[in-house]
């Protein structure tokens, strides 16, 4: 199976009153999930919080706002840089990270170029364990 792919950004948390905090995130991808990215950051002494939502949700949002519910993704106009809004739709109570596009740019780039042939492997390996699965009944 192909390595995971990792992309370190720093993120602005957009505190109320529009101050923000800068805080290092990770943008990972596997290759066993390959419809999945995951989005890890660390706010003060904390463990870290990783959020999984669709890798094809980040390209549409570099484009526009695209998601419903607890993650939606859309770029800043003029800024270069892509807001990504986190939490339960509803609540009141969400994260709101921007990102530089060129990072989320280059991260969608290579997750482009991977997700085709992992999803083989993918297809592959679950084919492997049907065929075991239904040799023990």
């Amino acid at each position: 199976m192909p390595e995971p792919y990792c992309r370190a950004a720093t993120a602005a948390l957009v505190l109320p009153e529009q101050q923000e905090v800068r805080l290092p995130v990770w943008l990972s991808y596997h290759p066993y999930d390959c419809f999945a990215a995951r989005l890890t950051f660390w706010t003060h002494g904390a463990e870290g919080v990783t959020w999984i939502f669709a890798w094809e949700l980040l390209a549409a949002g570099l484009a526009g706002p695209a998601g419903r519910g607890d993650v939606r993704v859309g770029p800043v106009p003029g800024a270069g840089e892509v807001l990504l809004s986190l939490g339960r739709d509803g609540s009141g109570d969400r994260a709101h990270l921007r990102l530089p596009a060129a990072d989320v740019e280059c991260f969608v780039a290579e997750i482009a170029g991977r997700a085709a042939g992992d999803l083989c492997g993918v297809r592959q390996a679950l084919d492997d364990e049907l065929v075991r699965l239904t040799e023990r009944a």
